[in-house]
């Protein structure tokens, strides 16, 4: 067996490394209390045990014995005058149906572990050979993930937001990993394991300079930009340092804070509501704006949109890829989404735009900015600097623009030296 602790750096770091150093010994003991003299069991480092049983009398022990450790690990413990629960997640290989060597027997293991991991944790699984080459990749994921930063691997590509008279709005920055040894990996695949490493905290402070640095560069060119938006993770809507990191990078770029927006899905605002508002209501005062993502898909009641601290909702693509001339539920929905955040006097943006139909039956709707593969993909610097220099410059306004973020960020400039 392959055991990780579920959460632990969560503890260790809230309540420090004595309490976390005393959870690892309690886990210990309860694990030798689980087992037999003829059993082993071992820390392999940080929060991670191993366990060699032997001698099983017969199938049914392959259930039995996990089932007993997993529950004698989430007992509640005393420590330190805390009262503190845990679970774990745990992975099993068996000799010789899996393996034949110590290896990869460890190997098929852990792999089984981070397979328990993926599907809710709190649980064990047996190795099967199905789960090899997905929990693989996600280990390797893991593991060329913690140096993509220092590496240089990340990037960003933009996606235009177009206004109803095929206007250049804004453009939302999308990341981009490159790894040598796994080529190109997906946001939908690596931002979640970036979350639980907690690695997103970090990666997000990038995307936003890096954003910023953008913006400001094209306005500096006198290019028109409306906003640039960033997709932001449930974990950095309520990091303490936020509001300070986002302010910071406005500072340090001279981007007026109303060129920069921030995207947020509607479930994991509203879980933070209570942690998130303190960040969100400090940079609004800034002028920095918030969205709504995938708006229609969780679970905010029509009381909580009114009050919402937000400037803009996104209408999710599964509601646009159904869009039809004749109307169907599909487009009432839509139709009512949009009349609610117009009555409410918030934008509305329509996502995942992909065949003239459903953009010509959004701008009879009324839908204010619309982004989609059927109008732009996603582009890089350089091809967003070719789509700006065709679109309406306003180099007095942008340079005007420039020199009041200045004043705004910065009201007391240091003394002459």
């Amino acid at each position: 067996m392959w055991i990780d602790l579920d959460r632990y750096k969560q503890i260790n770091d809230s309540l420090g490394h004595r309490v976390g150093d005393e959870l690892l010994c309690e886990v210990g003991r309860r694990l030798k209390a689980c087992l037999r003299e003829t059993d082993s069991v071992a820390r392999v480092g940080g929060d991670e045990f191993t366990v060699l049983i032997t001698e099983l009398a017969d199938g049914s022990d392959i259930e039995a014995v996990p089932a007993k450790i997993m529950h004698a690990i989430s007992q509640p413990m005393s420590l330190d005058g805390h009262q503190i629960s845990i679970t774990a997640s745990a992975g099993i290989s068996l000799f010789p149906e899996h393996a034949e060597d110590a290896g990869a027997l460890i190997r098929d293991a852990d792999l089984a572990m981070y397979s328990a991991k993926q599907a809710g944790r709190s649980q064990y699984k047996i190795f099967r050979a199905n789960l090899g080459a997905a929990a693989a990749r996600r280990l390797e994921i893991e593991r060329e993930l913690r140096t993509a930063l220092e590496r240089h691997e990340l990037s960003l590509v933009y996606q235009p937001l177009m206004k109803l008279d095929g206007e250049l709005d804004g453009l939302e920055a999308l990341l981009r990993w490159t790894n040598p040894a796994l080529g190109e990996v997906g946001p939908a695949e690596c931002i979640p394991i970036a979350e639980e490493m907690g690695l997103i905290v970090p990666i997000g402070e990038w995307v936003t300079r890096q954003a910023c640095s953008d913006a400001a560069r094209w306005l500096r060119e006198g290019h028109e930009l409306g906003r640039v938006a960033v997709n932001l993770s449930a974990i950095q809507c309520v990091d303490k340092n936020f509001g300070v990191m986002v302010e910071r990078a406005l500072t340090d770029f001279k981007l007026p804070p109303s060129k920069l927006e921030f995207e947020v899905t509607e479930t994991a605002l509203i879980r933070n509501l209570d942690k998130a508002i303190g960040n969100i209501e400090y940079l609004r005062k800034l002028g920095v704006r918030f969205a709504i993502d995938d708006f229609g898909t969780g679970y905010s009641s029509l009381s909580q949109l009114r009050t919402l601290p937000i400037d803009c909702v996104k209408i999710d693509r599964s509601f646009i890829k159904d869009l039809e001339y004749e109307g169907n539920g599909c487009t009432t929905m839509v139709r009512g989404i949009i009349g609610l955040a117009h009555n409410l006097k918030l934008e509305v943006v329509a996502e995942g735009i992909e065949t003239e139909e459903q953009f010509t039956v959004l701008r009879s709707l009324g839908c204010d900015v619309n982004q989609g593969f059927y109008l732009h993909r996603p582009m890089s610097f350089e091809a967003v600097e070719d789509l700006l220099q065709k679109a309406p410059v306003a180099v007095s306004e942008s340079l005007n623009l420039l020199a009041a973020s200045t004043l705004i960020l910065n009201p007391s400039p240091s003394p002459a030296v």
